[in-house]
């Protein structure tokens, strides 16, 4: 008998904004609550901090991740290493890793519309080729925070289970005003104002 589980992507409105916190508390959070989870970011540039904390707050550990040297977009980054990603190759991954664990989130590197492959591709369509169970779109709380959702959303065409805006709202006129902004949209958001209120909100699908 096959595992009933949930695939769920976390993509952000740009780089910076909070991905890997949210994903390593709400899988610190799934463990107390023992259900298995893997929390992964197959691709990574920079260096390895994210996929670390992902692979060590997860009950079920997640395969390598491609870790590749510049902090660019992983196409360039990739490029200069002679390395090619291939979307096919990034969803066999997923494909092969979707029943593994009761929740299995997958963070990208970048945001939604950062270039994956020297073909066009973008984590966009990465994402939309896996059918996951749920998106969750994260962004900073502060000024431009509207726009970068409201664009995420129409260019996506598709909806987010949620809308986590990241950050404390200080020292930024818009910041107060944002979540209930987005909220007149009808958009599902929650505020996660500090790392350690991630693993306190609810389940994010």
């Amino acid at each position: 008998m096959s595992r009933t589980s949930r695939l769920v992507f976390v993509v952000g409105t740009g780089t910076g904004v909070g991905k890997t916190t949210l994903v390593e508390g709400w899988l610190l959070r799934l463990r107390a609550d023992r259900v298995s989870a893997m929390g992964w970011k197959p691709v990574e540039t920079g260096g390895d901090e994210d996929s670390r904390r992902l692979r060590a707050a997860s009950s079920v550990a997640p395969p390598p991740t491609l870790v590749l040297r510049e902090p660019i977009s992983p196409h360039r980054a990739a490029r200069l290493e002679g390395r090619a990603l291939s979307l096919e190759a990034l969803q066999e991954q997923v494909e092969s890793i979707r029943e593994k664990a009761d929740v299995v989130v997958i963070e990208t590197a970048g945001g939604l519309f950062t270039p994956l492959t020297d073909e066009g591709q973008t984590n966009a369509d990465w994402v939309a080729s896996c059918r996951p169970d749920a998106v969750v779109l994260v962004a900073a709380n502060r000024l431009g925070c509207l726009h970068d959702v409201l664009a995420c959303q129409r260019a996506f065409q598709r909806p987010f289970a949620k809308v986590v805006l990241t950050g404390r709202p200080a020292g930024d006129a818009s910041a107060s005003s944002n979540a209930e902004e987005l909220l007149r949209w009808g958009l599902p958001v929650v505020s996660v104002e500090a790392p350690e209120d991630a693993k306190h909100i609810d389940y994010l699908y």
